[in-house]
């Protein structure tokens, strides 16, 4: 009785298959994962909308002309894992600084607020002391924007979509564009 004989192709099978199998099953993951997309943290597709919101916005011009757009969080972050995604990007040419603050007073120094929920009790001292200051007040809070906040994040049908309150951005001395509203719930 003779041996088998081994040849470089069977010798290498067990070779081949032990380098090849980590290229296949990580084909199939790349490929279940473009075919299946996980979907996005509702807070980071708000901290996108965030930082595209300056497009939409035209301050009066000491604001407009500076060379950085900064966005204060006064409040809760619930934005915090998403902030490093935003900071120093660049919208409309300039430079995007991202702070969190602690006092109103630091509020007037931003072109755009977020006011976190934790603000419930002093948002009427917030918005009155903003009220006729050029930065665009946002939130994502139910009913906040009939309040005076002037952008508002709210979730319908899974989808996060936004009201404006026309009023207290012309109070401010703001104007957004008129493809942002066409976009937008309008408050009053």
């Amino acid at each position: 009785m003779s041996k088998p004989e081994t040849t470089v192709a069977s010798a290498a099978h067990p070779l081949v298959v032990a380098l090849l199998l980590p290229l296949l099953l990580g084909s199939v993951l790349i490929c279940h994962s473009l075919a299946y997309p996980q979907p996005y943290d509702e807070y980071q597709v708000k901290a996108a909308f965030l930082n595209k919101l300056p497009v939409f916005v035209k301050w009066p011009e000491p604001l407009q002309e500076a060379d950085q757009i900064v966005i204060g969080v006064l409040g809760t972050n619930p934005f915090r894992a998403y902030m490093k995604d935003i900071e120093g990007q660049s919208v409309r040419g300039k430079r995007v600084i991202v702070k969190q603050i602690l006092t109103v007073r630091e509020a007037k120094q931003c072109h755009l607020v977020f006011i976190g929920p934790s603000e419930k009790d002093r948002l009427g001292y917030i918005l009155s002391v903003l009220s006729s200051s050029p930065v665009l007040t946002v939130s994502d809070s139910e009913g906040w924007s009939r309040q005076g906040v002037m952008v508002n994040f709210y979730v319908d049908h899974g989808s996060i979509r936004f009201e404006v309150n026309v009023d207290a951005v012309k109070l401010a001395g703001l104007a957004v564009s008129s493809q942002f509203l066409k976009l937008a719930r309008i408050q009053r």
